[in-house]
């Protein structure tokens, strides 16, 4: 996996994203996942976010990215190039 830091400074860290190159016996993906944005700030980083990691992405020799995050994420990869469907399902319940 890699860790990737979105910052103007080191003590103003404005979110995050873990990548992880995984190849399936059909097909090589990028999985991005673990997201967190500070102070819901992703609308100034985010676009140039998705243009890096779309670009580590293709270097790796993979072709799709599968996302794993809160629904609240969507709204930012509907204004990109990248469009998402759903191939699973992530179930969440109190213990």
């Amino acid at each position: 996996m890699v860790l990737w830091i979105i910052w103007d400074d080191i003590k103003d860290i404005k979110g995050i994203v873990c990548t992880k190159i995984i190849e399936y016996p059909y097909k090589k993906v990028c999985w991005w996942g673990f997201m967190a944005a500070k102070d819901n700030q992703m609308n100034n980083w985010f676009p140039i976010v998705i243009k890096i990691l779309s670009k580590f992405s293709k270097k790796n020799g993979c072709h799709y990215i599968e996302f794993c995050g809160r629904k609240g994420w969507l709204k930012q990869f509907n204004k990109s190039k990248i469009k998402l469907k759903n191939i699973g399902i992530v179930y969440e319940g109190r213990i």
